[in-house]
């Protein structure tokens, strides 16, 4: 399984951390890892950043909402269709005139506020975030 970590900020209400994204490592991906989906666990423990400990010099994307999916079978998980998020890949490459290979994407980047919807749950009170 890639390495997951969650990105925090500071609630200014509150003054406490509460998760904004969430950070998948894309560097155990095969060419045949972009043909499946991926389900990811809520319940995972993560690896706890601030924006300002994020690697700014890696090659990421940006998940659209429609490439999560969901599986009766696994309540607990959202999925990730890996072809539908290589063909949105794809797109915007195709655009800049520049083509994809999805060896060079090191990270995916996925929103938290995605996750809750999809998911239909606030993850914020599903954790103690500070």
């Amino acid at each position: 399984m890639s390495k997951i970590s969650v990105v925090y900020e500071i609630d200014g209400n509150r003054n406490q951390l509460y998760p904004v994204w969430m950070l998948l490592n894309t560097s155990c991906f095969t060419s045949s890892s972009w043909e499946k989906t991926l389900y990811i666990s809520v319940d995972a423990p993560f690896i706890r950043h601030t924006f300002d400990e994020i690697d700014n010099h890696t090659l990421a994307l940006s998940v659209p909402t429609e490439a999560y999916v969901l599986n009766p079978s696994k309540p607990d998980k959202f999925g990730l269709s890996l072809p539908a998020l290589r063909r949105y890949a794809e797109q915007i490459c195709e655009k800049q005139g520049v083509r994809l290979k999805t060896s060079f994407i090191d990270r995916l980047i996925l929103q938290i506020v995605d996750i809750e919807e999809i998911m239909q749950m606030n993850l914020q009170t599903k954790y103690h975030w500070d």
